[in-house]
């Protein structure tokens, strides 16, 4: 909800989350039920992605719905223990590396345009790739 103060006035914004935190909550557990979502501009998932057991749903339903996707994303690093440790602790069900989780989102049709780095998550913004059809008719 702390994104929502930051957006320009007239930005219509519509949370996701495990529990009603406004009154135009979509409440949702994205492990269980994925709904499908409004049409926007962007999507923004932060602080999401690692609870996720499996992004495939979520990912057709965003190319469904949305140009761009804001993400952020704490990375695997060579599967160290304490990297290892840490996920367990805070309840995290993936560890994608790098590479692996680019091409998750390439495989469902998003290109990821920006990266940066917040704290210890890395940030992204991916862009819907346009898919053109190979036969062009008279």
């Amino acid at each position: 909800m702390k994104l929502r103060d930051h957006l320009p006035e007239g930005c219509f914004y519509t949370p996701l989350d495990v529990v009603a935190r406004s009154p135009n909550t979509i409440v949702c557990d994205l492990n269980t039920e994925i709904p499908r979502l409004p049409q926007t501009d962007v999507a923004v998932l932060s602080g999401v992605l690692e609870y996720l057991e499996d992004f495939d749903t979520l990912l057709s339903r965003l190319y469904e719905s949305t140009t761009y996707v804001v993400a952020s994303y704490a990375m695997t690093h060579g599967g160290s223990l304490r990297s290892r440790l840490r996920r367990c602790f805070q309840g995290w069900v993936n560890g994608y590396s790098l590479d692996h989780f680019l091409s998750v989102f390439l495989h469902h049709g998003f290109h990821c345009e920006e990266t940066g780095v917040w704290y210890d998550q890395t940030l992204f913004r991916f862009r819907k790739m346009q898919i053109q059809s190979a036969f062009v008719r008279d």
